[in-house]
């Protein structure tokens, strides 16, 4: 099966790295990968088309085997969009960007303007900072975590249901990571959070079992594990007169904070965000804070605890979530 090589803008590494199938090698190496890759034609056809070689060696490279081109280039997406996700969840501020040449956002929008204050030609810069490094802190995070297992999926024909969720949602959290405009960010972000907890599911059993998986850590025992369930986590929306009982938690629990589950009620709000502008209310606008936090909650709250559990649950996540949430109690 053919090898192929394929340029990474905005990835500066000290030593390469694997994500799963994909091979990302520094810099220093990928010339001589190119060089050892296409033996003696590698003189006519890499190093003497000088521009396509400065181009090429600008950043780094990832190298995956594949049967085109095309699939070459599906395993590199998948495996920088891991890496992105990673980055992103392991940060507490926006990272800088990389990714496959053309998918990052950045450029500088020179602009003319008239009136006003007079004339004025400008320029500003849009989407991303390229520039993005893996230090050792980060190379020990990710050995120490789960994604290397997500990692192991990539390009695997016989997963199963848990893991395709998985590398769906990181396919949707990525494109969140990399959109600047909020609305689309936040959109993105929600879909990929139903993805993880069962798409088809209504919104009270989507925030129930948000719950189950958030509601606790970092400080406290999760809720009906290392303490009483609250009533959010024992009313199964699915039985009869639940909705109309939990649409009367839901109002107390905006009245009264002593009787709020905020993991539940936050993602309440976020889905009818969601609907708003999937349904295109003119009265909704996305602002840029709601769609970060609503993105930042995804990734460092949820992430984690979902991903553990499609990785340990695999054949059917949903249905193993909805089962531990009927024995509490």
């Amino acid at each position: 099966m053919p090898i192929y090589l394929l340029p990474v803008e905005g990835l500066r590494l000290e030593s390469s790295f694997t994500v799963g199938p994909v091979l990302l090698h520094e810099k220093e190496r990928v010339e001589r990968r190119a060089v050892e890759l296409l033996g003696p034609d590698a003189q006519q056809l890499f190093l003497d088309d000088q521009e396509w070689r400065v181009s090429f060696l600008e950043w780094s490279a990832a190298e995956v085997e594949a049967a085109t081109v095309d699939a070459a280039a599906s395993l590199v997406r998948d495996g920088l969009d891991l890496l992105r996700v990673f980055r992103e969840a392991t940060a507490v501020v926006r990272t800088t960007s990389f990714g496959m040449p053309g998918e990052v956002p950045s450029a500088s929008v020179l602009y003319v303007q008239g009136g006003g204050e007079g004339p004025r030609v400008g320029w500003r810069s849009t989407g991303h900072v390229l520039g993005a490094g893996l230090g050792e802190t980060a190379r020990h995070s990710w050995t120490s975590s789960r994604f290397p297992d997500a990692a192991a999926l990539i390009g695997c024909s016989d997963t199963l249901a848990g893991h395709d969720r998985l590398l769906h949602a990181i396919r949707l959290l990525s494109q969140a990571i990399l959109d600047n405009r909020p609305a689309v960010r936040m959109l993105a972000t929600v879909i990929a959070i139903e993805c993880m907890l069962g798409g088809g599911g209504k919104k009270y059993e989507l925030a129930r079992r948000a719950a189950f998986l958030t509601c606790g850590p970092p400080t406290d025992p999760l809720c009906g594990r290392g303490r009483p369930s609250c009533h959010f986590l024992t009313t199964d929306p699915r039985a009869a007169g639940a909705v109309k009982l939990l649409k009367a938690y839901e109002t107390d629990a905006r009245l009264n904070t002593s009787r709020r589950c905020s993991e539940w009620l936050n993602f309440v709000d976020r889905y009818a965000d969601r609907s708003d502008i999937a349904h295109g209310d003119p009265s909704f606008t996305a602002s840029e804070r709601d769609a970060d936090r609503d993105l930042f909650w995804a990734l460092h709250n949820l992430l984690p605890p979902a991903m553990a559990w499609m990785l340990d649950h695999p054949a059917d996540p949903i249905e193993q979530l909805d089962r531990a949430l009927a024995m509490l109690s």
